[in-house]
């Protein structure tokens, strides 16, 4: 449970501290907080890949770890391919507030995906 506590807290720092500032390039703050985001979970997934190649889950928690994995890594490519077209459309300047709003949605499904993970994972 502490390590968990540890990498939210991580999590929680990382994303407040890059909120202050928007990014160079990022056509506003929710794009470059949207950015901040999937780098976030780009290195959720490639840490848990390599937990996982490493055996530091066995059984029916591994088991758990790679659906919830494997969820994840589907709302991020989701994700991942809306925030290249709303920066493509922010940046030109035409996206819209439903567009906006579109990319919200699938970013919180990858967010809860990244939940999902952290409890299958079981406190680690």
């Amino acid at each position: 449970m502490r390590q968990l506590t540890s990498g939210l807290l991580i999590f929680t720092l990382l994303l407040s501290g890059c909120a202050a500032r928007i990014h160079p390039g990022a056509a506003n703050s929710f794009d470059s907080t949207t950015y901040d985001t999937l780098i976030v979970t780009h290195n959720v997934i490639e840490s848990t890949k390599a937990d996982l190649a490493a055996g530091k889950f066995t059984g029916t928690l591994a088991v758990n770890v790679k659906m919830a994995l494997n969820r994840l890594i589907q709302a991020y490519d989701v994700a991942d391919t809306g925030y290249l077209a709303y920066h493509a459309a922010a940046a030109a300047g035409n996206a819209t507030p439903t567009d906006q709003g579109a990319l919200q949605v699938k970013v919180n499904d990858m967010t809860n995906a990244t939940t999902t993970l952290t409890s299958a994972k079981g406190g680690m």
